[in-house]
């Protein structure tokens, strides 16, 4: 479903994403790890939402991600289902945000920089304040979509 729930409301829809383009590291033991090319993307008229595009050979994989999720992340394990995020600890690892996207028996483990997300985050808090995401929504186009679907 390539339409968005939560529609843009009105204003100036225009607005660019606020972009990290990044390297994440894939954990694929036995195997060596393997460096991913990756790119966080949030925009204010989709407030609750970070999108990961992840350069996969062949052609990108692209998750939608909460942003409360990746914020509470970058402090503490959180997660549930096929989205897990935490700080990894211990000697080498103080710097590095764990993500694990999938079900059980087939996810992708991915390192981070967790210094650079935190950074990213951070701005995009500057474009929408954390518990402002509601005020954004149009919440009759929502309820619209529902009903018509």
């Amino acid at each position: 479903m390539s339409e968005q729930l939560f529609p843009p409301p009105a204003g100036p829809a225009d607005a660019p994403p606020l972009v990290l383009d990044t390297t994440l590291c894939q954990l694929r033991d036995p195997r060596p790890a393997v460096r991913v090319g990756a790119r966080f993307a949030y925009r204010a008229q989709s407030p609750f939402a970070v999108k990961l595009t992840l350069w996969t050979p062949g052609r990108p994989t692209v998750w939608h991600l909460s942003r409360e999720l990746l914020m509470r992340g970058t402090r503490v394990r959180c997660g549930i289902g096929e989205v897990r995020v935490w700080p990894e600890t211990g000697p080498g690892r103080a710097g590095v945000l764990a993500l694990r996207l999938g079900p059980p028996d087939g996810y992708a483990l991915l390192h981070a920089d967790r210094a650079d997300l935190v950074r990213w985050l951070d701005t995009t808090t500057g474009a929408v304040p954390p518990g402002t995401e509601s005020c954004r929504v149009d919440w009759d186009a929502v309820i619209g979509r529902l009903l018509t679907s």
